[in-house]
């Protein structure tokens, strides 16, 4: 929610993994886990992109 409001409350805004990372302390495996788990119970949607640009998460 921080970075959405630091976007003006966007539907759609790209965040780098390892900004979320440092930011709520939850590193690798564990944030990957913790992503699938919140996609998975419908609170948040992630559309990878390719190469090395961050991912979009609505």
């Amino acid at each position: 929610m921080h970075f959405n409001n630091r976007c003006g409350w966007k539907e759609q805004f790209p965040v780098p993994a390892t900004m979320l990372e440092l930011t709520s302390g939850v590193k690798g495996s564990s944030f990957k886990r913790a992503r699938d788990e919140l996609q998975q119970k419908g609170f948040i949607q992630v559309t990878s992109r390719g190469g090395n640009q961050a991912a979009v998460y609505q």
